[in-house]
């Protein structure tokens, strides 16, 4: 099943499905705990939060990814993880406390006050950077790339492998018809006959179920 048919039969009531869901999912919470962590390794050393604790903490965003999770949207499941993702990991950040309400300008703490298990960090390190929500979008940007490259491929290898191979040099590489036939001996019309063959295959509905989930980044 699907990410997204776990999700909806969990919705529907089968909750013993969060754990075929949780291990499906698994890979890609550890991969953004890790860019979660490398983005703010400073807040994270002083708060003693390590990568595994962020893991640990993923779990939980399943959770509300699954409550919150609208299958109507069209949108896949992990879209709605990320926001919950983030969500959890800055809470393990700050111990899972909620912060307080009143204006942190009339604080008399000084943001040098040390914080944190070995009072090793201070203040300021809680506040988020402005130029870390362009690197969360750069992090989301990359694994959405990864994500993808790993589904086209796995695609690909399911189709025949001279198409797969034109496929792979026309839209990964970037050559033009007349320079994937150089490199493959074929002449650029037979290049061009090998392209709309792989492309027809990529739309059979075992592979374009796979892929529709994309369906908009593949059209950047």
């Amino acid at each position: 099943m699907t990410n997204e048919e776990l999700a909806r039969a969990i919705k529907a009531g089968n909750t013993v499905l969060y754990n075929d869901l949780w291990k499906q999912v698994e890979p890609f919470v550890i991969k953004y705990a890790r860019c979660f962590y490398t983005a703010h390794e400073s807040a994270c050393i002083s708060h003693g939060v390590t990568d595994d604790d962020l893991t640990q903490s993923g779990f939980l965003a399943v959770v509300g990814a699954v409550k919150d999770y609208k299958p109507e949207t069209g949108y896949r499941f992990t879209t709605f993880l990320k926001f919950h993702l983030k969500q959890q990991f800055y809470a393990a950040l700050h111990g899972g406390r909620r912060r307080k309400t009143e204006d942190m300008l009339n604080c008399c703490d000084s943001l040098d006050k040390p914080v944190g298990k070995n009072e090793d960090g201070n203040l300021l390190d809680c506040i988020l950077d402005p130029d870390s929500q362009f690197l969360y979008e750069d992090i989301d940007s990359h694994i959405l790339k990864e994500e993808l490259r790993e589904e086209m491929e796995g695609c690909l290898n399911s189709i025949k492998p001279a198409r797969a191979e034109v496929l792979r040099l026309i839209f990964y590489d970037g050559t033009t018809l007349q320079e994937a036939g150089k490199r493959t001996g074929r002449t650029k019309e037979r290049i061009r006959q090998i392209r709309n063959l792989g492309l027809k295959d990529l739309t059979e509905p075992e592979l374009l179920s796979r892929l529709q989930q994309y369906r908009e980044d593949l059209d950047t």
